[in-house]
């Protein structure tokens, strides 16, 4: 069974992180797409997470091969440099969706990492997922765990 953790008193049953940069006084996010839909990089709770942190840092680390901050990181370097900023990231919460979204600052210098890092599938439990990453100020389709809390 999914465990529920507590934000605010609020229960989390999925986490997740939207990475976001500014340059030029424009605020870029990055965004993976599924679907032509954008989302966050984030998923539900899993039974191996202790903490809403974990999910997010897990889901992460999948979603981006643990290539998020360098082509040349592990998944266990990248989990590790992500967990060490997750902790004082503002999170924000979706009340109806019981989705925290930490909003993660990183320096502009990110934007010089090749996005083929990211590769364009995903393996899952129940098969291969289609998805790119793009840079954006305002993604047109959003998710809707990401209602409001945008």
């Amino acid at each position: 069974m999914r465990p529920t953790f507590m934000f605010h008193n609020n229960p989390v049953r999925a986490a997740g992180v939207l990475v976001q940069t500014v340059v030029d006084g424009r605020r870029l996010r990055l965004f993976r797409y599924v679907d032509g839909r954008a989302e966050d990089i984030g998923g539900k709770t899993d039974i191996v997470d202790e903490n809403e942190v974990d999910t997010a840092v897990r889901e992460c680390v999948e979603e981006t091969g643990g290539k998020l901050f360098h082509n040349k990181h592990t998944r266990d370097e990248c989990a590790a440099v992500l967990r060490g900023l997750l902790v004082n990231c503002p999170a924000e919460y979706n009340k109806r969706s019981k989705y925290l979204l930490f909003k993660l600052n990183v320096d502009p210098d990110i934007l010089n990492q090749p996005m083929k890092r990211f590769g364009l599938h995903e393996q899952t439990e129940w098969g291969v997922l289609d998805h790119y990453y793009k840079w954006v100020e305002r993604p047109r389709y959003i998710h809707p765990r990401l209602f409001g809390i945008l």
